[in-house]
């Protein structure tokens, strides 16, 4: 999984898990959503903070599709820069 990290970083969502229902955030557009058709939209629990993506489409809001889970080990590793906050 760290190899998808390094691919297609810096397509990467945060996935805020504190609610019933995930929320998903990039921090080039704030709040996405996983398209419908996506093998991770159906989840309602995910083993992992973050997700990597390969395309982003822009209709009634702004949807991730082609994505897949990164450990949090993968992005420290693969991530790119760290920063503090």
């Amino acid at each position: 999984m760290c190899i998808r990290a390094v691919g297609l970083y810096p397509n990467v969502v945060a996935i805020d898990q504190s609610r019933k229902r995930p929320g998903f955030k990039t921090q080039q557009d704030g709040k996405v959503e996983l398209h419908p058709a996506s093998v991770n939209g159906n989840h309602f629990h995910y083993p992992f903070r973050w997700l990597v993506y390969n395309e982003k489409v822009k209709t009634t809001g702004i949807f991730i599709r082609d994505s897949t889970m990164v450990s949090d080990y993968g992005m420290l590793l693969f991530g790119g820069q760290l920063e503090g906050q």
